[in-house]
């Protein structure tokens, strides 16, 4: 047997932050019943589709969707007892796809995606329990890559690289949790290197060397923690 029911719902039925400075807007809940299975559909009191899903012994299950004012989709999310679980997507007005998230046990894990209008990938990081964690990689509205790197606990480590729109690096860095530490280099969007040097806690440290487009060493710029104590111009 079916049965309907109107509902009074507050918006955070849809996992929206409450606030007690908020007066919260009702809305209309639509429930068809079918054994412990609820199928739903919210709609305002201006009779705007705000979102539909399943409720299973009330809580949500499967996908539930939720709709932009013009009633286009502006997120699709997986439950599963309740919580996130799985894939969760979120567009834009015109119906574009936006970012593509993964979720487990409602907590942020696995791939992120952001797209920019057209469906090319912007940015693509990776986390673990709602923190960064592993590689990632930033591209230019082109398309090509505009930096890459590694994130441990949420902080930049190992090697980081900047990239010209020739697909040639530009900068090189290496980061140990956040700070960097390491061999630093520059390059001529030619591919040539232009400098050279190393990082100590963030800090410039020791010689560091300067080169022209034709590969020659010109100058020499030697720090003690991120200050200059000498300088040398050197002819090529």
């Amino acid at each position: 047997m079916r049965y309907l029911y109107l509902v009074p719902l507050f918006l955070n039925f849809f996992s929206y932050a409450q606030s007690a400075k908020t007066i919260p807007r009702y809305d209309t809940l639509i429930v068809e019943r079918k054994g412990p299975l609820a199928i739903c559909v919210v709609n305002s009191f201006d009779g705007k589709l705000i979102a539909k899903g399943k409720l299973l012994n009330g809580l949500k299950t499967g996908a539930w969707t939720t709709y932009n004012e013009n009633k286009t989709i502006s997120l699709i999310e997986d439950y599963n007892q309740g919580v996130k679980e799985g894939l969760s997507a979120s567009f834009g007005k015109n119906g574009e796809l936006q970012k593509e998230e993964n979720y487990l046990n409602n907590i942020l894990n696995g791939e992120v995606k952001q797209f920019i209008y057209g469906g090319r990938i912007k940015l693509i990081e990776n986390y673990k329990n709602s923190v960064l964690e592993g590689p990632y990689a930033i591209y230019y509205e082109s398309g090509r890559l505009m930096e890459e790197g590694n994130y441990l606990n949420g902080k930049r480590n190992g090697t980081v690289k900047w990239y010209y729109q020739n697909e040639k690096v530009t900068i090189e860095n290496n980061y140990i949790n956040g700070v960097l530490d390491g061999i630093s280099k520059s390059y001529f969007e030619s591919g040539g290197i232009a400098e050279e040097g190393v990082y100590k806690n963030d800090l410039e440290e020791g010689d560091w060397k300067r080169y022209n487009e034709d590969g020659k060493l010109i100058k020499i710029t030697t720090y003690k923690a991120g200050n200059i104590i000498k300088e040398k111009e050197v002819k090529p």
